[in-house]
């Protein structure tokens, strides 16, 4: 049969000592090909903080092994793991031989991935809140732009009466200013013609 290229990624009890972390993939290793695989990679992840307690511990070491092998392993090396008390977690996937290996400086600590995605959800969400308020602010001035444009025939009416009443208003002013003038130019008139009556008497 053909073998098959997988990656076990596992976490090692943070309350066991960093003494007991070797034995503990020895041991692992030693499973692996006690079933007919090939170990070709193993690599410590490093200690790290976990993102939820498990069995009491809130950090834990991460490894990941690659190995080849043929796929009736796999449960045969679920049961040994499953028995493995040092284990808080672990998880076998079949992996392309062409997929870079994992290296400790890629794998960052759950507390800093958090962080990540907290700033990127702040980010995401001022963005979001800056493109409603655009938006908002957008939508009032077409609003107030078809107010003015939609105005109503009788504003429009009533703008022109009061138009038509300041014209009267300003023609009868004139009327009267005109009628007042012309008054007393006849009454400068008779008191010059009294004048004269009154001279030619005295004569």
């Amino acid at each position: 049969m053909n073998k098959s290229h997988y990656e076990l990624t596992f976490i090692v009890d943070g309350n066991i000592p960093e003494t007991e972390n070797n034995r503990i993939t020895d041991e692992i290793q030693d499973s692996i090909k006690a079933n007919g695989a090939e170990v070709n990679y193993c690599q410590c992840l490093g200690r790290k903080k976990l993102s939820y307690e498990i069995k009491k511990s809130q950090r834990g070491t991460y490894f990941v092994i690659e190995f080849d092998g043929e796929a009736n392993i796999i449960k045969l090396l679920e049961k040994d793991l499953k028995l493995n008390k040092n284990l808080l977690r672990y998880f076998i996937v079949k992996k392309p031989r062409n997929i870079a290996q994992i290296k400790p400086e890629n794998v960052k600590d759950q507390t800093e991935l958090k962080s990540e995605n907290t700033k990127r959800e702040q980010k995401t969400h001022k963005e979001k809140t800056e493109k409603r308020l655009a938006e908002k602010v957008k939508e009032e001035k077409i609003e107030e732009k078809k107010e003015e444009e939609t105005k109503t025939d009788e504003e429009k009416i009533e703008e022109a009466k009061e138009e038509i009443k300041e014209e009267i208003k300003e023609t009868i002013e004139e009327g009267v200013n005109e009628k007042t003038e012309e008054e007393a130019e006849k009454k400068d008139d008779l008191d010059k013609k009294l004048d004269e009556l009154l001279n030619k008497d005295e004569f």
